[in-house]
């Protein structure tokens, strides 16, 4: 498979075992030996053993890496047999549409790596399986997701003059909790050509935050810790 980046054609590299699950995926610039025996040993060093059968396309490069590597599994390059490897680049091809495009080979690699991880997660083979033993293997992988997953934290930083705490959370499902803590400046500077100073722009600001994340009915909480940070910190 190959994928764009920048105007500069790469190879995707993609190993899967008999049942379709992901082994492992590299983006390469070239496909020669070189990139062919990166992929074998990265591939070896993970899985602790070699294989009996490798099944791969027609490209020499592979047949040169096993002979390096003195790997004596049986190597298949029949028609259709490499099918499965071949198909394997579709949930890529997908995500590749959504995300309009990979932006450089290490963030296509980094979140390639993530994502093979999940497709193995939630691929149930459910063209082999029942529907009922399909919702069952479903909700153990969702299980399995809620616990490694947990929940998503961000952290911000104000006061935000162009897009506001409120604003940016306020869309969405009702599942955020936020916090919002504030203090009074020690020294304050009041603002060119007005009769209010920053620190009531901050004030004002953090305040509507909070009005718009409770007015979603967000579950929000506000700490002011006043003008000694130090001390509001003890007694919160």
């Amino acid at each position: 498979m190959f994928v764009s980046i920048r105007g500069k054609k790469l190879s995707l590299w993609r190993a899967v075992d008999s049942t379709g699950e992901i082994l492992d995926i590299l983006v390469q610039a070239r496909r020669n030996k070189k990139a062919a025996l990166k992929l074998m040993r990265k591939l070896l060093k993970k899985r602790g053993f070699a294989p009996t059968i490798v099944t791969t396309d027609k490209l020499r490069s592979y047949g040169a890496a096993f002979h390096d590597l003195d790997l004596t599994a049986h190597h298949e390059t029949g028609q259709y047999k490499n099918n499965r490897a071949e198909n394997s680049h579709q949930p890529v091809r997908r995500r590749e549409r959504k995300m309009q495009g990979f932006k450089s080979p290490g963030s296509a690699q980094r979140f390639l790596a993530i994502h093979s991880v999940v497709y193995n997660l939630f691929n149930t083979q459910r063209h082999l399986i029942l529907r009922k033993t399909n919702r069952l293997f479903r909700d153990e992988a969702y299980a399995q997701w809620r616990n490694v997953a947990l929940a998503a934290t961000c952290v911000g930083f104000g006061p935000r003059f162009l897009h506001s705490t409120g604003q940016a959370y306020k869309g969405g499902s009702k599942s955020g909790v936020f916090l919002q803590i504030t203090c009074d400046d020690a020294a304050d500077l009041p603002v060119p050509g007005q009769n209010y100073t920053f620190g009531v722009v901050k004030a004002a600001q953090a305040r509507g935050d909070f009005e718009v994340l409770t007015e979603r009915r967000r579950r929000a909480l506000r700490v002011h810790l006043g003008r000694d940070v130090a001390a509001g910190l003890a007694t919160a």
